[in-house]
């Protein structure tokens, strides 16, 4: 296919993705489920450490629907 003949890449907004964040307790994942949130992304957040997990969740006010820790 000819370069010239493919449409730009369009990005979502955040608020209309799903974003699944691996090590959402700590770090760099954590940072990132707390920026995610701000903008109205849904989240599915996976972690080791359940407590941690669960202060985040409520912390963005965003009661998940399943807990997922690993």
């Amino acid at each position: 296919m000819d370069a010239s003949m493919e449409k730009p890449l369009s990005l979502k907004k955040l608020a209309d993705q799903v974003i699944v964040i691996t090590g959402a307790s700590s770090g760099i994942g954590l940072a990132t489920a707390r920026m995610a949130a701000a903008r109205g992304a849904r989240l599915v957040l996976a972690a080791r450490n359940e407590h941690a997990l669960k202060i985040l969740a409520n912390e963005v006010n965003y009661p998940p629907l399943i807990n997922l820790t690993v």
